[in-house]
């Protein structure tokens, strides 16, 4: 997912906060007594395991998996962070440890948890806004320019500091890699939720950005079903071109984003037959 990121938040307690602050987002009226409910605990009990002060067995952290993560391998890897913490045996906390060191050279599954914690399209957009001329680290300057709430920017700035995207350099916040992208074509409702938000940003900029300010166009067009995965490659490494070319501009003014959308809109496949 995020490319060349290694130093994430590798706490199990960490995942638990985001997916309480991703469905607080999602509904304000969702509470931790909703989500200790949701997750078959007490809310004291929640507190105190998203506090430290209390740990999870490995019966209960396969429980909680399966309610929060929709992926094997998300559900394996909060257990074994879980595992790698609680486990009465050193013996089993050492092959935790060694199956998380897996992982991580893998990058697969570290990359999909890193996603998770920052998967709200703000995250991104603060991290690009650093290369803005006249960029202030001031959270109240990016909540201006974002037009996001200053206590979410707050506790974005926390967590892209604590998984190492951001970093201070004389009290100057910067971004420590230059591009980031997601593994593609792997299932996971954090992406889905964040290509969500995007499109409803991009719905937003039709009715209350001038045609100077944008440009959104449809082409509606025939081709092979076989031939997607060739369209699929052109249009990433277009966008990666168009990418390239911007960030050779010295003085960066402004924070844009580039969607694009590949999707069938006819039934007419698989000879002739139609699927509804």
């Amino acid at each position: 997912m995020l490319r060349g990121l290694m130093n994430f938040a590798r706490e199990y307690r960490d995942l638990m906060i985001g997916e309480l602050e991703r469905r607080s987002n999602k509904n304000p009226q969702y509470s931790m007594r909703s989500y200790a409910r949701d997750l078959g605990l007490s809310p004291s009990s929640l507190s105190l395991i998203l506090n430290g002060k209390q740990g999870l067995s490995l019966s209960k952290a396969r429980d909680i998996a399966n309610k929060i993560f929709t992926t094997e391998l998300e559900r394996r890897y909060f257990s074994d962070l879980v595992e790698c913490s609680h486990a009465r045996s050193h013996k089993k906390r050492e092959l935790a440890r060694i199956r998380l060191t897996r992982f991580h050279s893998e990058k697969a599954i570290l990359d999909l948890e890193a996603f998770r914690i920052i998967s709200d399209w703000y995250h991104f957009a603060i991290c690009e806004l650093t290369e803005v001329e006249g960029f202030q680290s001031s959270p109240l300057w990016i909540s201006k320019s974002l037009d996001v709430p200053v206590d979410k920017v707050e506790k974005a700035i926390s967590r892209l500091l604590k998984i190492g995207l951001l970093k201070y350099s004389n009290g100057i916040l910067s971004q420590t890699h230059s591009f980031l992208s997601t593994t593609t074509d792997i299932p996971s409702q954090a992406l889905k939720e964040f290509h969500t938000q995007v499109l409803q940003k991009a719905q937003l900029a039709i009715n209350n950005q001038s045609v100077q300010e944008r440009d959104i166009g449809s082409i509606i067009f025939p081709m092979k079903k076989s031939e997607l995965d060739w369209l699929k490659q052109e249009t990433r490494s277009f966008r990666r071109k168009l990418v390239d070319r911007a960030e050779q501009s010295k003085k960066k003014d402004s924070v844009y984003c580039i969607s694009t959308q590949i999707f069938r809109m006819s039934n007419f496949y698989e000879e002739g037959i139609i699927n509804v």
